[in-house]
């Protein structure tokens, strides 16, 4: 098995911490000190085509691979974890969607992430579970094709700029960690 990264990879890497150099990190301790989102972070990230790097080319991705995502990732939260979380939360969601969402919602909310049109967060976080999946005890029933969502949730990441949240729920409490 050859662990050795490719020249793309490379090529990333090095566009990446051009960047972070630049523009990065003369923001990094403003953007610690204030605790707001850092908008023109995620702009840039945009405009750089980054928000869509783990999403696949026929949503609107570039469909890098999960290696080259992690290196970018990397390299910004030497610098910035804060810039390097916007694009954490363009992957959890989008995963979540590629994983168990139906085609039409494949195609309305990946090409948005990707694009930074839309961006998402994700409700797993629960007063008595903390983030164990296992236990969290939020149900979703499906009534009438939609799902009533009845818990509680908390630390709902990217919550204030969110343009959709996923929650994690448990539709089967019965099959453990199969029924969520």
């Amino acid at each position: 098995m050859n662990f050795r990264f490719t020249d793309e990879q490379h090529m990333i890497v090095e566009m990446v911490k051009k960047m972070v150099h630049e523009k990065v990190l003369p923001r990094a301790a403003q953007i610690d000190r204030d605790g707001e989102y850092p908008e023109d972070m995620f702009e840039l990230l945009r405009d750089q085509g980054l928000l869509g790097m783990a999403i696949p080319k026929e949503y609107g991705g570039s469909g890098s691979d999960i290696v080259s995502f992690c290196l970018v990732l990397e390299e910004i939260a030497k610098v910035c974890y804060n810039t390097a979380y916007i694009l954490v939360m363009t992957y959890v969601p989008a995963s979540c969607i590629l994983e168990a969402g139906n085609e039409e919602q494949k195609e309305t909310y990946l090409r948005r992430l990707a694009s930074g049109e839309y961006r998402g967060a994700f409700a797993m976080t629960e007063p008595n579970a903390g983030s164990d999946i296992a236990a969290i005890r939020t149900k979703a029933v499906e009534e009438d094709g939609s799902y009533i969502l009845n818990g509680s949730k908390s630390f709902i990441t990217n919550s204030t700029v969110a343009d959709f949240i996923i929650v994690f729920a448990k539709t089967n409490p019965e099959a453990g960690r199969s029924g969520m």
